[in-house]
């Protein structure tokens, strides 16, 4: 790394910028299919995961899962290049 005065920025390779923008776009097509998909099945879905309840129980339930899924996510993805970028500065 080269020397650098205060105020400037090092802007890394345009090829690591291209890969990052691929996988967020790949990464927000995924969650859209994926909440699509709750909200197209999600009556579908409560009914085949828990059986022997009442329609509205099984949609809250089917429903509940998936947003605790969607929440639990986030939080052990981490994209390793942009933390060593912004750890180095």
């Amino acid at each position: 790394m080269a020397d650098l005065a205060v105020g400037e920025i090092e802007v890394p390779a345009s090829g690591i910028l291209k890969r990052h923008i691929a996988a967020w776009v790949v990464g927000n097509a995924l969650e859209f299919y994926d909440f699509t998909t709750y909200s197209f099945f999600g009556v579908q879905i409560g009914h085949a995961l828990f059986p022997g309840k009442d329609p509205f129980a099984n949609l809250m339930l089917s429903l509940a899962a998936s947003v605790s899924a969607s929440s639990a996510g986030p939080s052990h993805m981490q994209v390793p290049a942009l933390n060593r970028q912004c750890n180095n500065a």
